[in-house]
């Protein structure tokens, strides 16, 4: 017949109760041991990991007093903590000795002492504390990531922040502050990776790092034994030192020049006229005309400087007017607005006036409203992105070095097709 569920089926005897109660107290009292030991590992590691980043972050040890930091970690007060040295210490003999003889156990301290980020466990904290953007916003696709990050770090002296090898990325702060990420080829979607705006560059891309000097670094990178590097001057005087990658990047290490005033407004000024000479002699069909295959296109570079020349002038206003404040302006997706506004196929004519216009306007501004050159605004692609500072001698340095950058384009594909 059948049984019912809870009926008992094992003919036991009474002999035999005790012993399977007492086992079963015995399993429960190491599950609860167990429970504990995990508990007090996981706590010793993490307060472990708080203490080595907080130390990072704000550049004093337990205890110690420097000059950036005052009243707190002055010295000015005892830690009763199990993190002071000598409590800690002691609490991770114990557990270790707990944790050697427990496979388990150990591999969970193991793995919690890889390195891991504030960011994974309060990612606004972290970014708060840190004073950096959450993600990169910029991307290169590599081939092979262990070899990428030792020649980054090595010859470059760039910072790994973090790598995921399993995953096929890794995160590396370059010498200029911006945040870099690695990926593998099979990574193709990125957007959740990287903050707005965008921008994944490939194999054979130009990456440009304005610094004062790579004298020290030209030596070193020579001792190091790297030929695949040259250091050129433009007619402008500004000096580069362009260092290619196993992957094909080419890195440009530049020294802007320095300006006067009033040979910024006379660069900035007069390039309007540098773009006519660049395009002088062109036909329309000559336009299309690229330095390689999936380049941008003469026509599409004019737009796009139509586009970042338009797009400067409210920063540019606003630091005159109100310096100090901060400057929102969204991100966009630089090829999105390529690709939607067609500019592949629109005629000039109109971009080339807009530049003209806005940098005559600009000019104006500059000569009307003198002595702000070192005034500043706090500009964010978002409320909440921590933002940079920048002066209006930095944005018209900028529109200089990115405006001539796009003509030397321009120049290189003339060159390439004979024109």
């Amino acid at each position: 017949m059948p049984v019912h569920k809870k009926q008992d089926t094992t003919s036991t005897s009474s002999t035999s109760t005790p012993s399977s109660s007492s086992q079963h107290q015995v399993q429960q009292s190491f599950h609860q041991q167990l429970r504990e030991h995990i508990r007090d590992a996981t706590r010793v590691v993490m307060e472990e990991i708080m203490r080595e980043e907080l130390t990072e972050f704000l550049g004093a040890e337990w205890g110690e007093c420097t000059a950036e930091r005052k009243g707190y970690r002055n010295g000015s007060y005892t830690r009763d903590l199990a993190t002071s040295r000598n409590g800690w210490f002691k609490e991770r003999c114990r557990l270790q000795t707990v944790l050697c003889n427990n496979d388990v156990l150990y591999g969970i301290l193991n793995y919690a002492r890889k390195p891991i980020s504030l960011l994974s466990l309060n990612p606004y904290l972290s970014r708060k504390a840190k004073q950096m953007p959450n993600k990169a916003r910029v991307a290169l696709t590599v081939l092979d990531l262990e070899t990428s990050i030792a020649f980054y770090t090595t010859l470059l002296n760039f910072e790994l922040v973090e790598s995921q090898l399993d995953v096929g990325i890794a995160s590396l702060r370059a010498s200029d502050g911006e945040l870099l990420l690695l990926t593998l080829p099979h990574q193709t979607d990125l957007r959740g990776l990287l903050d707005e705006p965008r921008q994944v560059f490939k194999p054979g891309d130009t990456l440009d790092f304005f610094i004062d000097t790579f004298e020290t670094q030209h030596a070193r990178l020579v001792e190091d034994g790297l030929t695949d590097m040259r250091v050129e001057e433009n007619e402008r005087g500004e000096r580069k030192l362009l260092v290619t990658d196993p992957n094909g990047y080419h890195f440009a290490f530049v020294i802007p020049v320095k300006r006067s005033p009033e040979a910024m407004i006379t660069a900035y000024a007069g390039l309007s006229d540098d773009i006519a000479a660049a395009l002088d002699g062109l036909t329309e069909a000559d336009l299309d005309l690229e330095r390689a295959p999936n380049e941008w296109s003469i026509r599409q570079i004019i737009h796009h400087l139509a586009l970042s020349t338009s797009l400067s002038l409210m920063s540019i206003e606003t630091v005159l007017v109100n310096p100090g404040s901060i400057f929102v302006r969204p991100p966009h997706d630089q090829e999105k607005w390529v690709e939607v506004l067609d500019y592949k196929h629109r005629p000039i004519g109109t971009s080339l006036a807009l530049i003209s216009a806005v940098q005559a306007h600009i000019t104006q501004l500059l000569r009307y409203v003198p002595k702000s050159w070192d005034h500043s605004i706090v500009r964010k692609f978002t409320t909440e992105d921590e933002g940079h500072t920048a002066t209006l001698s930095d944005m018209i340095t900028i529109q200089i070095e990115h405006t001539t950058a796009h003509l030397d384009e321009i120049r290189q594909t003339r060159k390439i097709h004979h024109r």
